[in-house]
C-alpha cells in the first residue's frame, strides 16, 4: 500500500457500529507528500474532449452568473452608500426643524397654560374680592 494512502477503517473503535465499519473501511483519501491536509484521492479516469467542453460551458456560464451578481451587488451598495450619506447629511438639519417645531409647541403649551392659570386665579379671586 502507498504510504500517501490512509485507510481510515483502522481509525474506527469498538463503539462504531457495524454499518459504520462497513462503510468506513471503504473510504480511502489521499494524503499530499506536501501537506497535511486530506484531499480526494487524483483522478484516474481521463475526461473525454465533450466532457470537458461541457464542464468548461458551465465554469464560463457561473463566472458570468457571479460576475453578474458581484455587479448588482455592487449597485445595491454604492445606492446603499448615497443612501445613507444622504440620511447623515439632511439629518442635522432634519433634528433641528424637529426640535424648534417641538420648541414651538412646548412655547405655546405654556402659553396656554398661563392663561388658563391666570383666568383660574381670576375667576377663584374675584369671588373672594367680592366677599371682602
Amino acid at each position: 500500500m502507498n504510504s500517501n494512502i490512509v485507510d481510515r477503517s483502522r481509525r474506527l473503535g469498538p463503539h462504531q457500529t457495524a454499518s459504520h465499519h462497513i462503510t468506513s473501511h471503504h473510504i480511502v483519501s489521499y494524503r499530499h507528500p506536501n501537506t497535511s491536509h486530506l484531499q480526494l484521492p487524483p483522478p484516474r479516469v481521463v475526461a473525454s474532449p465533450v466532457a470537458i467542453d461541457a464542464a468548461q460551458s458551465v465554469t464560463g456560464r457561473l463566472s458570468e452568473a457571479l460576475g453578474r451578481v458581484s455587479h448588482a451587488l455592487t449597485g445595491s451598495s454604492d445606492r446603499l452608500a448615497q443612501a445613507f450619506a444622504h440620511a447623515a447629511h439632511s439629518l442635522p438639519q432634519t433634528l433641528s426643524s424637529s426640535a424648534d417645531r417641538l420648541a414651538y409647541s412646548a412655547d405655546k403649551t405654556a402659553d396656554r397654560i398661563c392663561e388658563a392659570s391666570d383666568s383660574l386665579a381670576k375667576g377663584v379671586c374675584q369671588p373672594l374680592q367680592e366677599v371682602d
